[in-house]
């Protein structure tokens, strides 16, 4: 018997300017964090909207520069993606972080600040396999064989963007002396999208900090 792969999928990866990433540590050391109740889960910034903070706008306009490119590359009928909110994301010693998607969103992205011996754990169910919501289980319970997984590598200043339906999670940082901080944010379209004279069209616009202050 042979296996052969069929079907590979695709993220999308950038790289960050270095100072860009220096100066987006410093802010983030100064930022305030919030937690979730259980002590080895990873903190975000009390601040969901880093994207309207005028102290990250160089991070931003990289990251909007990339949006385009995104655009063009897998050719979204769209006018624009934009990033509906952006948090820093901090990880101490023994700190995890659980599995999970990003509703409400179209992309998502994962920006590595610092590296890290953490990796973003990405998943989907095999087509092998009956569903995650499935009554029928034909799989045993330690079998991963019914789930493909990437475990992708803490790169510092590297931008990872993925479809938001995908599931992911993050390792415990076993690091005791250093923190591993990572921007994430949401995108969504905004325009017109779609096709008008296939009936497919719509028109949505994200609305900017200024319009909604």
């Amino acid at each position: 018997m042979e296996k052969i792969e069929v079907m590979p999928q695709t993220f999308l990866k950038f790289k960050c300017p270095e100072k860009i990433i220096t100066d987006t540590f410093s802010l983030l050391e100064d930022e305030v964090w919030d937690s979730y109740e259980e002590p080895t889960a990873t903190n975000k910034t009390y601040n969901y909207f880093l994207n309207r903070d005028p102290k990250y706008s160089d991070l931003f306009e990289w990251i909007d520069e990339c949006l385009i490119e995104v655009k063009d590359e897998m050719g979204f009928l769209c006018d624009e993606l934009k990033i509906t909110q952006s948090w820093g994301n901090r990880s101490r010693g023994d700190q995890w972080h659980r599995a999970h998607t990003h509703p409400n969103s179209f992309l998502s992205g994962i920006l590595y600040i610092t590296g890290s011996d953490a990796q973003t754990w990405f998943s989907m169910d095999s087509i092998w396999s009956s569903g995650e919501y499935s009554n029928l289980r034909v799989w045993g319970p330690t079998c991963e064989d019914h789930r493909i997984l990437h475990k992708q590598s803490t790169v510092s200043g590297d931008m990872i963007i993925f479809p938001s339906s995908i599931k992911h999670s993050v390792n415990e940082h076993m690091d005791n002396w250093s923190n591993r901080y990572s921007i994430s944010f949401n995108v969504f379209p905004s325009g017109k999208i779609g096709i008008f004279p296939d009936l497919s069209g719509m028109e949505i616009r994200v609305i900017d900090t200024t319009e909604e202050e």
